[in-house]
């Protein structure tokens, strides 16, 4: 789905194609409001359509028949405490989990022994076009994403919003990162450039570099459709739907939502590039 250089809306450099294989090509590349319409018109990223949400859903339904029968009641503190207290087999959770855990495991070993338990840790298998059809070329990077963040709320000011920004780029110099690596215990292999995790460690999973362009998300598009997946994806779940009507209900939200978005955004449809992609206007059938 690309544009000629003179299109209204252009995000896009001119000619700019996706490759999978080159990490760079999607820099300061985004896919925009007019293109996920497109998108999920032409049945990409439409629940009911796509074999990729399809497949999502068989493997995690079919992984979710190992998790404990209140799994979808617990919060995520609960869910943390009923595997501290040794009560469930295992837990998926971010490398970052480790610090705490490991410090709570340090604590009881002093103050309750036998509350302490050995465990071990794997990396969750790597999605790659050998291992799933999900993806068609290159991979999902193991390696993508923030591992901690810094907020500050629309009402902190300027100067504040500024202030973040000029302590984020602090905290990421490789001459103060590397104290912080070097001095504590990381499981979380650092991705920051020029900063060595600490001796001993060992990266879980290979640092896989290779281009990562999201489409769309399970989670939904705007704040509502985001609620209305949650509950779906519980009665999914929980056996109340079958996997034919869960994508159909997230089908029929996600359509809402990105006509929303359509309605609230004007500026941002591109009507030209749209009709050019399906023939039609968004939304006409």
């Amino acid at each position: 789905m690309s544009r000629p250089p003179d299109a209204a809306s252009l995000v896009h450099a001119p000619d700019w194609q996706f490759d999978p294989l080159d990490r760079r090509c999607t820099l300061n590349e985004k896919i925009d409001l007019s293109e996920l319409i497109v998108a999920f018109e032409a049945g990409l990223i439409d629940p009911v359509r796509s074999p990729e949400y399809a497949e999502t859903a068989r493997l995690v339904r079919e992984l979710s028949k190992t998790w404990r029968p209140d799994f979808l009641s617990l919060d995520g503190e609960q869910a943390y405490r009923t595997f501290a207290k040794g009560r469930t087999a295992y837990t998926m959770n971010g490398t970052w989990f480790l610090r705490d855990f490991k410090g709570e495991m340090d604590v009881l070993r002093e103050i309750a022994p036998d509350r302490v338990f050995d465990y071990e840790v794997f990396g969750f298998p790597e999605l790659t076009d050998r291992s799933t059809s999900l993806t068609l070329a290159g991979g999902i990077n193991q390696n993508a994403g923030l591992r901690a963040c810094l907020i500050a709320t629309k009402q902190a000011g300027a100067w504040r919003g500024e202030a973040a920004m000029l302590l984020c780029q602090y905290l990421t110099l490789p001459r103060v990162s590397r104290k912080v690596f070097d001095h504590n215990d990381v499981y979380d292999i650092s991705a920051l450039k020029d900063v060595a995790p600490k001796p001993g460690t060992e990266a879980l999973l290979p640092r896989a570099e290779y281009a990562f362009l999201p489409v769309a998300l399970f989670g939904g598009y705007d704040a509502q459709s985001g609620s209305e997946f949650w509950t779906a994806w519980q009665q999914f779940l929980g056996g109340r739907t079958d996997q034919a009507g869960f994508l159909a209900q997230l089908s029929r939200s996600y359509r809402k939502a990105l006509r929303r978005l359509a309605v609230i955004n004007p500026g941002e449809v591109d009507h030209e590039f749209i009709r050019r992609e399906l023939g039609r206007e968004a939304f006409s059938q």
